[in-house]
Parts: C-alpha cells; sequence; structure tokens
C-alpha cells in the first residue's frame, strides 16, 4: 500500500472533522488509481464512520469507477507532483494517454473511472492538471511556465520511444488545450469533451499564449492517420456553439451527443453506458 492511500486511510478512520471526509474523498477523485479506490473502501468499510451522506456519496462515487463490472485494470500511479500524474500499466505499454482535466482538476468525474476504460497492458495514462486554472496557457506549476514549454519537456520526459503512440483528451476547460497538443506531438487521436478554444476564455483567452495556442490549431494540416473530435452534449447551447468554433478553426469533427444538455457529457455518458463506445468511436481506444 502506498503512502498517499495509507494517509487517507487514516484520515477516513480518525477524521478531525466532516471538512476531513470532504478532503479525502476530493483527493481520491483526482489522484487514485482503480486498485486504490478499491483498497480505500475495503481499508475503511466503505467509509462507515461517516455519516449516512458521506457514506451514499462514497458509494455513488465508488460505483462510477466500477460500473458495469468491469475487471479492475491495475495502473501503478506515480505521483510526480500536484500537477502531473503518471500511471504506468502492466508490461511495456505502447500507447500513451494523456489527459487534460479541467478546472475541478478532474475529467469530469474521478480520474480513475477513465483509467477503467483504458487497458492497463495496451496504455500507460499521464494526467495534467493546471492548478493554475489557466487553460494550461502557462504551463504547469512547478513543471513548466508556458504551454510550449510544458509540450517540449513532456515529450522529452515521456515520449522517447518514436514507436509509441499518443492519444490526448481533454474535458472542458482542457479540452483546446488537448487538441492544440495532439497536433503538436503529432498523436494518432485528440479528442475533447465539451471543450472550447482557448481564446474563449474571459480570463486568459486574449493572453499570446492563448492566442499562439490557437495559431497551432488553426495552422495544423491533416495527418495521415490523425483524428480531432469534440464530443459535446447536442442540447447545451455554449457547447454547441464552442464546437463550432473549434471545428472553423481547425479540422475537429463534430459529433453531438442526442438527448443530452449538461455540460458533464463524459460523465452523462458513462451513466447511460456509452462512453466505451465513444472512445472507440473516436480512436481514443484502439
Amino acid at each position: 500500500m502506498s503512502g498517499y492511500l495509507a494517509k487517507q486511510i487514516d484520515i477516513a478512520n480518525n477524521p478531525a472533522s466532516n471538512i476531513d471526509y470532504f478532503k479525502v474523498l476530493m483527493s481520491l477523485q483526482v489522484y487514485a488509481s482503480p486498485a486504490e479506490w478499491r483498497d480505500f473502501i475495503a481499508a475503511t468499510d466503505g467509509f462507515s464512520r461517516g455519516t449516512a451522506d458521506f457514506r451514499t456519496l462514497v458509494g455513488d462515487l465508488h460505483k462510477l469507477v466500477s460500473r458495469h463490472g468491469e475487471p479492475m485494470q491495475m495502473y501503478e500511479r506515480v505521483h510526480l507532483s500536484n500537477s502531473v500524474s503518471h500511471y504506468r500499466g502492466s508490461g511495456r505499454p505502447g500507447k500513451m494517454l494523456v489527459a487534460f482535466c479541467g478546472r475541478a482538476q478532474v475529467l469530469f468525474g474521478p480520474i480513475a473511472r477513465i483509467l477503467q476504460l483504458f487497458p492497463a497492458e495496451d496504455y500507460e495514462v499521464l494526467v495534467l492538471r493546471d492548478t493554475r486554472k489557466l487553460g494550461f496557457t502557462q504551463g504547469l506549476s512547478g513543471h513548466s511556465t508556458s504551454f510550449v514549454e510544458m509540450i517540449e519537456k513532456l515529450r522529452k520526459q515521456f515520449f522517447a520511444d518514436p514507436d509509441q503512440e499518443i492519444f490526448c483528451l481533454g474535458t472542458s476547460g482542457g479540452g483546446g488545450p488537448a487538441l492544440v497538443a495532439a497536433t503538436l506531438w503529432s498523436a494518432r487521436s485528440g479528442v475533447c469533451f465539451s471543450g472550447r478554444p482557448p481564446t474563449s476564455s474571459r480570463i486568459y483567452g486574449e493572453s499570446a499564449e492563448a492566442l499562439a495556442m490557437e495559431d497551432a490549431l488553426r495552422q495544423r494540416r491533416d495527418q495521415a492517420g490523425q483524428r480531432l473530435v469534440a464530443v459535446y452534449p447536442a442540447e447545451h447551447a455554449e457547447d454547441v456553439a464552442t464546437a463550432g468554433q473549434l471545428a472553423d478553426i481547425a479540422s475537429v469533427e463534430l459529433m453531438p451527443i442526442a438527448g443530452l444538455s449538461d455540460h458533464n457529457v463524459l460523465h452523462d455518458l458513462h451513466l447511460r453506458g456509452d462512453l466505451a463506445a465513444v472512445l472507440r468511436n473516436t480512436g481514443l481506444v484502439t
């Protein structure tokens, strides 16, 4: 058991206040692997010391990770920093998924849910969190100070194998950066869920870095075998508009999801059992 998980279990079993419960649940969503969720539930007897509301909440979150009864994907988490987590699969995976979180530092729910959908024998996963909440325009805290510097540092750190295939996924504010990164890394597939152009932000949209990121997308040329896809709820007006903006900027395929109206489109796809099919249809899972 990792030191991280042992600490979360100790806090959950001996909380100073209900605030500790919230902190543990948020931390598990941000960092924990599927196996760590399993071990946490076992060691805390389903969060038994919490109130009924807390037990229900942790049960619901755990169901998101273990939904549909899939086998537990055995990823080993290497916690590099609050900004970067590396989840290593078994063997020598030939595929790297890079996931760009939104402002909440998750992917519309627990990171472990996404890991469950990518076979650990085939993939390793990098999860990136912009704790500055500036759409990755200033890179990653403690790692880089610009998007371009982040791209180059990660390339040198993790993409040494020229035969490894790269895939990029992003949610909400991490969606646009995921598409730009896919372009710059020549990824096989780049998919954003309810994403938007970096320049659409009222906070950092006029920054030089956001303009440069959009320009990189605008100058993109079709690459053999590469796909860029925007997945969004067909009945959410703002997400429909920003997806259209992405398509105007670059060769981004539009995939509106009929019957959904909430911004958290990845979450809703998962609840209705369609997320795995969308991951396959967009080329993220091969």
